[in-house]
């Protein structure tokens, strides 16, 4: 069991080094963002949520996940595509577009 601790630790902490890498790369590509982006690693969240600047192969979803906010506010997705990390597992790249979280990254980890 410990190993299996040990290799989400190693896969998790390479997922935010993609992810600085990622976003740092998009600043500069573009230059200064008008609106920052923020990536939120979450262990109990069910999926990635990246805004629409990170991904790829990005297509209509059928259906669509209901994320509630912590306000009461419930947010639906639109879309779902890949997260353009490189490094990463194919498994960890499936992610949903919820337009409202155009300035986060919310990435599970769990």
């Amino acid at each position: 069991m410990r190993q299996g601790k040990l290799a989400a630790t190693a896969q998790s902490t390479k997922l935010v080094e993609s992810i600085t890498t990622s976003l740092s790369h998009s600043a500069h590509a573009t230059g200064p963002p008008t609106t920052p982006l923020y990536a939120i690693v979450d262990l109990g969240c069910t999926a990635h949520f990246p805004p629409s600047t990170l991904v790829c192969n990005k297509q209509t979803t059928a259906a669509p996940i209901a994320i509630h906010m912590p306000s009461g506010t419930i947010l639906h997705s639109t879309h779902e595509a890949n997260l353009d990390l490189p490094g990463l597992l194919a498994a960890a790249h499936h992610g949903h577009v919820v337009p409202q979280l155009a300035t986060q990254l919310l990435i599970s980890i769990g």
